[in-house]
């Protein structure tokens, strides 16, 4: 898959910049995707929604006829349904007849000998062929449109929330929708909202390849009306300031009104407001101590029981877009508690050169200890209102959670070092004997 990304990229960096061969990347596996429907349709599922979008794709015929004008045409029906792609489509436009044969020639070479959804198709194997498709983003997601969040804190979210089969899940920032399909996979619905209408775009195309039932709509969400569902988790965008001069229509805000410093109390007031029975947010961990208007909110939400707990997750985990500490905040409305469980994530998880990961086995871990809110020195603490209001509130779990250092006694250092000492001095008499 790299391979082939790195080759088509090659093929066309003469004449696109790095975001136009990205998205182009995007918008031709999608077709060698439709051409395959269309190759293996009797053996699919009619009920598989992508099959609409492929009625005009035939690599063979584009291949025959390598025009602007015919890759035009066989994508009309997914033009109509996602007006980006045919935006992304128009820069080939850029380059002359000759180029442009050029260029279909060499990506469906490629397309041919590296994409392969046939046996995937047939089988109805839907969530694998839309895995197949978000490794493509993942390996270009250097483009900002095309965030993700990484999949290990994806798959906390996931194990913590477990959405159900009669449960609905909304995000209300969806972007290109790798949270919420992830961790709606087995939700009866999945709602999205985002401002960004390019991304909302590839996620709505996504949740399409992985089969999955959804309302997707371009809005603000801090500032239109959106549903109810039962459970609402989100990534949020981190410190955007806000510029509103009135709160005056946002009704959700019905634990405070958040400073003008950033709008992420904004944001998790409307999560909390929007479920109807759990939640979860990505948030930087600044917000879990800020004083003022931000700590008034948190008193609130924690004083009416709302918020169930907190990770700490390590530093450099969202690089290379941000390396700032970030956290991520349950709610729980169902269940509320006078007690919010504070676990530190980080030493679940390992750095390495560029990225930092955690293993199967540890994210089990963690996830099974969070469940249980049982104390574990250095690691967490199960925590009373009362105790958190004699902190002001503050969340942040290096304010009660200390590491816990290996102390040995005094007499076993004092052996330790005479041992030392004596292997120094046997070293240094056999060198003295040469």
């Amino acid at each position: 898959m790299e391979r082939f990304l790195y080759e088509t990229g090659d093929s066309l960096r003469s004449k696109f910049n790095s975001d136009e061969i990205i998205e182009l990347s995007i918008v031709f596996s999608f077709y060698k995707l439709f051409d395959d429907i269309n190759r293996d349709k009797e053996h699919i599922k009619k009920s598989y929604k992508l099959t609409k979008y492929a009625v005009n794709v035939d690599m063979e015929r584009l291949r025959q006829n390598p025009t602007y004008l015919e890759l035009e045409a066989q994508l009309k029906e997914v033009f109509k349904s996602f007006p980006s792609f045919h935006e992304i489509i128009k820069s080939l436009k850029k380059m002359d007849e000759i180029q442009i044969k050029d260029i279909i020639w060499r990506v469906t070479d490629l397309l041919k000998s590296e994409l392969n959804f046939g046996e995937d198709l047939v089988r109805s194997r839907y969530m694998i062929i839309y895995e197949k498709i978000q490794s493509i983003f993942k390996i270009v997601a250097r483009n900002p449109i095309i965030f993700t969040t990484p999949d290990s804190v994806i798959e906390i979210l996931n194990k913590i929330l477990q959405v159900s089969s009669d449960e609905t899940l909304m995000d209300p920032c969806f972007g290109i929708g790798n949270l919420a399909i992830k961790v709606g996979r087995n939700a009866k619905e999945i709602i999205g909202y985002d401002i960004n209408e390019k991304a909302l775009d590839f996620g709505k195309i996504l949740l399409e390849t992985a089969g999955k039932e959804g309302e997707i709509e371009a809005k603000d969400s801090l500032d239109e009306k959106l549903k109810y569902a039962d459970v609402v988790a989100s990534h949020i965008p981190f410190s955007i300031k806000s510029t509103k001069e009135d709160y005056g229509n946002r009704d959700y805000l019905h634990w405070g009104i958040p400073g003008r410093a950033s709008e992420d109390f904004s944001f998790i007031s409307l999560i909390v407001s929007q479920m109807n029975k759990r939640g979860a947010i990505i948030v930087p961990e600044g917000i879990l101590f800020r004083g003022g208007a931000d700590q008034l909110i948190r008193k609130n939400l924690i004083e009416e029981g709302l918020i169930s707990g907190i990770i700490s997750l390590p530093g450099g985990i969202f690089a290379p877009y941000t390396g700032i500490a970030t956290s991520i905040i349950f709610f729980d409305k169902e269940k509320k508690s006078k007690e919010v469980f504070i676990l530190d994530g980080k030493e679940y998880f390992k750095k390495l050169t560029r990225v930092t990961s955690i293993t199967e086995e540890n994210l089990n871990k963690l996830v099974e200890e969070y469940k249980l809110r049982k104390e574990i020195p250095g690691i967490s603490r199960l925590l009373s209102t009362k105790e958190l209001s004699q902190n002001e509130y503050i969340l942040n779990s290096n304010r009660y959670i200390e590491m816990v250092k290996e102390v040995k006694n005094i007499k076993e250092i004092e052996k330790e070092v005479m041992n030392s000492y004596q292997i120094a001095l046997e070293n240094k008499k056999s060198v003295m004997k040469f």
